[in-house]
């Protein structure tokens, strides 16, 4: 008996239901006592369509978001205002996009170059077809950098991007 109240409390908790429940009850009440006591409830009516409301105006919000942001999940990093394409490989290792590096701070080596000096550390990305390098490699290319924004780029790598993926792979510190 318990198990079928469960679907039905549910069911009730649905804005939408609840929603029609208060119009139904509220035209109900207009059809079998007419207008003037339809008028005089109708402050009852939106204390009680109140709620259901803004519960469903929330839920439209967060279906919104959702929508937008989940295909980026993961994906989306910014530094200083600059998007910065993050893809996480099977191996829960993470590659950072070198054009959008390079929209950053100055990095004079060709692709053919980093891909030399950091074997098994650079791929291009088969549907983009941009140079990608291994935020580890990123870091300790940028640690050889004594400027101030590649400096602070290394640092932002280090904590967004490298530490969260190493605790992933149960590398890191917790």
């Amino acid at each position: 008996m318990a198990e079928r109240q469960i679907p039905m409390k549910r069911w009730l908790g649905d804005p939408l239901v609840q929603i029609v429940l208060c119009l139904a009850g509220f035209a109900l009440v207009g059809y079998r006592f007419g207008l003037v006591v339809l008028v005089t409830t109708s402050p009852l009516f939106a204390v009680l369509i109140r709620r259901p409301l803004v519960k469903l105006a929330g839920n439209g919000w967060l279906a919104m978001r959702e929508h937008i942001w989940l295909p980026e999940h993961g994906k989306h990093y910014v530094f200083r205002g600059m998007k910065i394409r993050v893809q996480e490989g099977e191996d829960l290792r993470r590659w950072v996009s070198l054009e959008d590096v390079r929209k950053l701070v100055e990095i004079r080596s060709s692709d053919q170059t980093l891909a030399a000096t950091y074997p098994g550390q650079w791929r291009q990305d088969e549907e983009t077809g941009q140079a990608e390098l291994l935020a580890e490699a990123l870091v300790s290319l940028l640690d050889r950098r004594m400027d101030g924004d590649a400096l602070r780029l290394r640092t932002w790598l280090q904590r967004n991007v490298v530490l969260p993926s190493q605790r992933l792979r149960g590398l890191g510190p917790s």
